[in-house]
């Protein structure tokens, strides 16, 4: 058997978070202090997060993220912060 070959294949998966707009802030007097969180438990226990964007409803990351992923890729949770 080659050793190069893996048993089980595997995806290579990258989210770039670029940006959000009109987020509205917790109050009338300040912005938003944005960032996102990135959740794909079938692919890694860990949870990535951008950089926080502070004072600002039109926040822009342009941030990449890598998964390595085991089975079929699946539709990322989305949560608003």
């Amino acid at each position: 058997k080659n050793s190069l070959w893996e048993k089980h294949p595997y995806y290579n998966l990258t989210v770039k978070v670029l940006r959000a707009r009109n987020i509205k802030g917790t109050d009338l007097l300040s912005k938003a202090d944005c960032y996102v969180e990135l959740k794909l438990p079938t692919a890694s226990p860990m949870v990535y997060r951008t950089q926080v964007v502070d004072n600002s409803d039109n926040p822009e990351w342009n941030e990449t993220f890598q998964y390595r992923i085991h089975s079929a890729p699946l539709v990322p949770m989305i949560k608003k912060s």
